[in-house]
């Protein structure tokens, strides 16, 4: 346990000089501090539960605080670099107004998104026919066992990829609809009625933003609404967004929403069962919340070390070249079944290596310099969101692809998890406004013509 203290108060005090030197205490909602949140976890965790006296124990342990080092050298070294203060920037910024209203083509842009979002929302439930948190509801509202429930929510996430006859449903493509272009749309509408007070927005909102929690918790999984509210929570007490910000009571409605919606997808959906009393059992998925949290990634990591990544070699960088074929319509990521199935799941179950476990399968000891990399690059890029001179519907999308840039843990996840998708839909937008304003031009000229005939 002395070995364990001494490597987790080694952690934490390189953590600290991270906050005095890089960040000043800002607690900045982008990519470097998501991304440290979740890797701050992993290594955390891992050196909590690591026993000392196996040697293979030992090891993991040091590569998972040797990487934690480097990945924060990196963002210090940046820093160096581009001698640009999170504190002074995050000042500056909180001054700047935001443009007055929305222009003409951003409204109908967001709505566009939004609507094709929902509609992709629809018929992707429509062609798996369940969403899995509902249906549970129901099952325990016409008296169902809540163990037979979660069970009937295993077998109708089954079907999100393939159908019973083998037909594929594209889930990660309808996912970039269902779990990064509604959500983003939703905190676009609110920003329109912020800064415009124009209450159909408002009312947009309200409309889309049950369709965006339906969709994000549709499949089952936590993950996705679990980051979203965090999101949410760490953006709305950021003093840049001081005017965006929404009341005390509506952030402590939103940590009690998610707290209980995640509490429900937890203990109802495929979970252990402790007792047929649904106080008891909440309680208990709270609990199991916190241990999947802040426990059990790093006892993933640490199994999945001893199980596979120690008895394999580096690929060198080709296992991030092959998962990017996961992107291909129709390939199921075959590693991630199987390192499911080596933890004793199923083949309907995907877990990856997480944060320290991608480098060392793909670079071994060399990792530690792709998490410096890594480092260096996520505080490039929120230097580059801070130093903007105008806050409007384009810095908010870039706010949004910092987050989900965050929360990656390899490239595939660039994909998978909305960055490449944010820059998808400002791309869009460009070529939305460019033809809007061709319509506009042309209708004016139009009316030139009918105004002043020859």
């Amino acid at each position: 346990m002395i070995l364990n203290f001494s490597l987790l108060l080694i952690c934490l005090s390189t953590l600290f000089i991270y906050f005095y030197r890089v960040d000043r205490f800002q607690l900045t909602p982008l990519a470097t501090n998501f991304h440290l949140f979740g890797a701050t976890i992993y290594v955390v965790g891992t050196l909590l539960i690591f026993d000392q006296s196996d040697t293979m124990h030992l090891e993991w342990a040091f590569y998972c605080l040797i990487n934690y080092i480097f990945l924060i050298l990196g963002t210090i070294f940046a820093s160096s670099i581009f001698r640009f203060d999170f504190k002074i920037a995050t000042e500056n910024l909180a001054n700047f107004e935001w443009q007055h209203k929305p222009s003409s083509s951003e409204i109908p842009f967001i709505l566009f998104m939004a609507l094709i979002s929902a509609l992709a929302t629809f018929y992707f439930f429509s062609l798996i026919g369940a969403v899995i948190p509902i249906e549970a509801a129901i099952n325990l509202a016409q008296g169902a066992d809540i163990g037979d429930s979660g069970k009937s929510a295993i077998e109708a996430r089954k079907s999100i990829h393939y159908g019973a006859s083998g037909e594929y449903y594209g889930a990660g493509y309808f996912s970039q609809f269902t779990n990064t272009i509604l959500p983003l749309s939703c905190l676009l509408l609110i920003f329109a009625y912020r800064i415009s007070s124009n209450r159909l927005y408002l009312i947009l909102f309200i409309i889309f933003m049950p369709i965006a929690v339906l969709a994000m918790t549709g499949t089952g999984r936590r993950g996705v609404i679990a980051g979203f509210i965090f999101f949410i929570i760490m953006w709305s007490r950021w003093k840049t967004l001081s005017e965006f910000r929404p009341s005390g009571l509506t952030r402590t409605s939103i940590i009690v929403f998610g707290v209980i919606l995640v509490g429900f997808l937890t203990t109802v959906i495929a979970r252990d069962i402790v007792s047929e009393n649904p106080i008891i059992n909440s309680l208990y998925g709270f609990l199991f919340i916190f241990d999947r949290v802040f426990i059990s990634p790093s006892a993933q990591e640490l199994e999945t070390f001893e199980i596979f990544l120690a008895n394999s070699k580096s690929t060198n960088g080709a296992g991030w070249l092959v998962q990017l074929n996961d992107i291909l319509p129709g390939h199921r990521p075959s590693l991630a079944n199987e390192i499911h199935a080596l933890l004793g799941g199923n083949e309907f179950g995907n877990a990856g290596f997480g944060v320290y476990g991608e480098k060392y399968y793909n670079f071994g000891w060399m990792g530690i310099l792709v998490s410096f990399i890594w480092g260096f690059i996520l505080y490039a890029f929120d230097s580059k969101i801070l130093s903007t001179k105008k806050k409007g519907f384009i810095w908010i999308v870039l706010c949004y692809s910092a987050f989900c840039l965050g929360m990656a843990a390899s490239p595939i996840d660039l994909f998978n998890g909305g960055f490449i998708t944010c820059f998808i839909y400002l791309l869009c937008f460009k070529i939305f406004n460019t033809a809007y304003k061709f319509l506009l031009i042309s209708q004016q000229q139009k009316n030139n013509r009918n105004f002043y005939p020859s």
